[in-house]
């Protein structure tokens, strides 16, 4: 899951095992206790935990997800 204002990611799903995480609702808000930083680059998309360690992963299909972050905010071309 991602935020893409703060580009901020939480990982759900890894190699089809749930992930751990908190997500705290109440009657007029939620909160995300997000797990780490995202940045694209290219076909590249590494993530930064808390601990400072970095994973980069190949073969996300970054393209979609750079053009769903442009469809959102009224960017298409």
């Amino acid at each position: 899951m991602l935020d893409v204002e703060d580009n901020l990611a939480l990982c759900l799903v890894r190699d089809h095992v749930a992930q751990s995480y908190t997500i705290n609702e109440g009657p007029t808000n939620y909160s995300i206790e997000w797990k780490g930083a995202y940045e694209i680059d290219g076909d590249l998309f590494h993530v930064a935990d808390r601990s400072g360690s970095v994973r980069t992963i190949w073969g996300y299909p970054t393209r979609q997800i750079i053009e769903t972050i442009h469809h959102a905010r009224g960017l298409d071309t």
